[in-house]
């Protein structure tokens, strides 16, 4: 069975005594490649959101490679998406109007021992419903941040911020006009 499934399960900022400063939402998400759940609702980790969303529009014309790129849905980092080895890795290849996915790894702690690799698991889908579910889940994050109170930029991180938001906003259109019509 040929199956992803990407699902923003909730997103919240990391505190709410000093939300306005945090400038990336978190929460959970639903993984599910192939017969998989990769991530879920039970996780004891929460996902830095926004930042792992971006990373995610990126790959949906552009290669992603777990050994050059690092993780894809990313447990933190900030906006400048460093961080922690806390992780989903995995390969997003492209061929023609297709998209793999395969080399997916779960570090779901710091140790050299505490991954859970899916070596066996390797999907191919249609780039445009890989495209489409990206898009839908970025939708949602262009909302949360809308809806939520404006954010207490740092003038160190504004150019890194306006960065950030304006790499989202173009792939975010860019996707939605070429994949949704």
């Amino acid at each position: 069975m040929t199956r992803f499934s990407l699902k923003i399960l909730n997103q919240e900022w990391l505190s709410s005594k000093d939300a306005e400063n945090d400038l990336c939402s978190h929460g959970k998400f639903e993984l599910i490649i192939g017969n998989e759940k990769i991530i879920d609702e039970t996780e004891d980790i929460d996902w830095t959101v926004s930042t792992s969303i971006l990373s995610l529009l990126r790959s949906i014309e552009s290669e992603h490679i777990a050994e050059k790129d690092f993780d894809i849905i990313k447990h933190c980092g900030g906006i400048l998406m460093i961080g922690c080895p806390i992780g989903i890795y995995l390969d997003l290849k492209h061929s023609e109007n297709k998209i793999t996915i395969g080399n997916i790894k779960k570090q779901y702690g710091v140790g050299d021992k505490e991954y859970k690799l899916y070596s066996n698991l390797n999907i191919e889908l249609p780039k445009k419903d890989f495209a489409k579910i990206i898009l839908n889940e970025a939708k949602k994050v262009k909302s949360f941040f809308e809806i939520e109170m404006q954010r207490k930029v740092d003038k160190d991180d504004i150019s890194i911020w306006e960065d950030f938001w304006n790499e989202f906003n173009e792939l975010y259109e860019n996707g939605r006009k070429k994949y949704c019509g």
